[in-house]
C-alpha cells in the first residue's frame, strides 16, 4: 500500500501523469482505486470493531435502563403481543412501530422508519418508498425484553461475534455497491471526455480517458470520506473541482505537443 501512496503523491504534482496511466492495464488501474475502496472498508471495520467491543458488555445494562418493556410472539405467521399498541420507538426522522392490529398508512407521519403489523414488516426509506416483507416460514417464537437482557448477559462473547459478522458483512457489501456505482459514473465521465476531445481536436481513445477519471477520482474520495464525517457542502464541490482538474488537466497535456522535463 506504501507504494500505492506514493505513486498517488507522485500523480498529484505531475502534470503529464497522463502518458503514465495510459500505458497502465486496465486491470492494474482498476487494481489501484480499488485497493483505496478497500483501505477505507478496513478503516470502518477496525473503528466498528472498537464500538462493538466496547458496547457489547454494556448492552444488558443498556437495554434495561432505556428499552420499554416489549414482549412479541410470533405463532403461525402472525405477530402478537401483550404489550399497549402502537409501540414506538424513535423520532420524526426514522422510527419503529410495533402495532398488529395497525395499517400501512402509520408511516406516515415519518421521514423513514419499519412498521411490524400482524403478518407482515413495512419498510419506508428517505424517499417515501416502501418496501413490504410478508412473515412466512419465520417458525414460531417468542422474545422479551427480560430474555434478551439474560441471552445478552451470558453470550457476550456470541453477540460480539454477530455484531462483527454483521459489520464485515454490511461493510464488505457496501464497498461493492459503491464500487460499481462509481464504475458507471466514471464510464460516463469518460464519455463526455471523449466528446470534448474530439469537439477540441485532441482525440484519444475512450478506454484512456476511462483510466484518466478512475485516477483524477481518488483524492476526491479521500476528500469524500472526511466528509463523510462531518458534511459539509464546500467538501463536496471541492471533490468535483479536485476531480475534473486532474482529468482535464491530464488529458490536456496528454495531448500537448510539449512533453514532461522528466521523461
Amino acid at each position: 500500500m506504501l507504494a500505492t501512496f506514493r505513486e498517488t503523491l507522485t500523480s498529484l504534482q505531475d502534470k503529464y501523469y497522463g502518458k503514465v496511466i495510459s500505458t497502465r492495464s486496465l486491470r492494474q488501474v482498476l487494481w489501484y482505486w480499488t485497493k483505496y475502496i478497500l483501505l477505507l472498508a478496513v478503516i470502518v471495520i477496525v473503528f466498528g470493531i472498537s464500538l462493538i467491543t466496547y458496547y457489547v458488555p454494556q448492552l444488558p445494562r443498556l437495554i434495561e435502563t432505556n428499552v420499554p418493556q416489549f414482549d412479541i410472539a410470533i405463532k403461525n405467521d402472525q405477530i402478537s403481543t401483550t404489550q399497549p399498541t402502537p409501540v414506538t420507538w424513535g423520532n420524526s426522522d426514522f422510527a419503529i412501530i410495533l402495532d398488529p392490529s395497525g395499517t400501512e398508512d402509520q408511516l406516515n407521519d415519518f421521514s423513514a422508519g419499519i412498521l411490524v403489523l400482524r403478518d407482515r414488516i413495512v419498510s419506508k426509506s428517505q424517499d417515501s418508498s416502501t418496501r413490504i416483507q410478508p412473515l412466512k416460514n419465520v417458525g414460531d417464537f417468542s422474545l422479551s425484553k427480560s430474555d434478551l437482557v439474560f441471552w445478552l448477559s451470558r453470550h457476550s462473547l456470541r453477540a460480539w461475534a454477530i455484531g462483527l459478522s454483521v459489520l464485515i458483512v454490511g461493510a464488505l457489501t457496501f464497498s461493492l455497491f459503491f464500487w460499481s456505482l462509481r464504475l458507471s459514473s466514471f464510464s460516463l465521465w469518460a464519455g463526455l471526455f471523449w466528446l470534448i476531445s474530439r469537439f477540441t481536436h485532441r482525440p484519444l481513445p475512450y478506454l484512456t480517458f476511462f483510466k484518466l477519471t478512475i485516477y483524477a477520482s481518488v483524492l476526491p474520495l479521500l476528500v469524500s470520506a472526511v466528509n463523510s464525517l462531518s458534511p459539509n457542502a464546500f467538501l463536496n464541490y471541492l471533490g468535483l473541482g479536485l476531480f475534473l482538474f486532474y482529468s482535464l488537466s491530464w488529458f490536456w497535456n496528454l495531448t500537448s505537443s510539449k512533453t514532461s522535463p522528466n521523461r
